[in-house]
């Protein structure tokens, strides 16, 4: 999946820490395992998500759970904030788990990246997109 994979709806996201407390890094990333290329296929999200937090750990990173949802709330899907990974194995990690893209925050500016091909666009504020649970 390329940059013009990168769907509309990725950027209305809104995102719902699980620790409303969090300290968030200055640079981190997003990523879920859920709903593989965005197909609705969402049967094996747990195990997939569950699967991508063993490998998050085995890679050391700085990880929190954190929902990724539509402004209304009918989509959500469960996600990881990351730090400490190169972009290289973060758009690696986004391919491995069938995901058309992936988050990245640096100084609260929010970018879509697109895991096949990097391409990165602007998305405004992380924090004006942070909902209390």
């Amino acid at each position: 999946m390329a940059s013009d994979d990168i769907l509309p709806e990725y950027f209305d996201a809104r995102f719902i820490p699980h620790d409303a407390a969090v300290a968030w890094p200055d640079e981190f990333w997003i990523l879920t395992a859920c709903d593989p290329y965005s197909t609705g296929a969402t049967e094996n999200d747990a195990a997939a998500n569950a699967q991508l937090e063993m490998r998050l750990g085995d890679l050391g990173a700085w990880q929190t759970p954190v929902r990724g949802t539509s402004p209304d709330r009918q989509h959500s899907e469960e996600s990881f904030a990351i730090a400490g990974l190169e972009r290289a194995t973060v758009l690696a990690l986004g391919r491995e788990f069938l995901q058309n893209a992936v988050f990245h925050v640096v100084a609260d500016r929010l970018s879509v990246v697109a895991c096949e091909d990097g391409l990165e666009v602007p998305a405004g504020s992380f924090r004006a997109k942070i909902r209390p649970e």
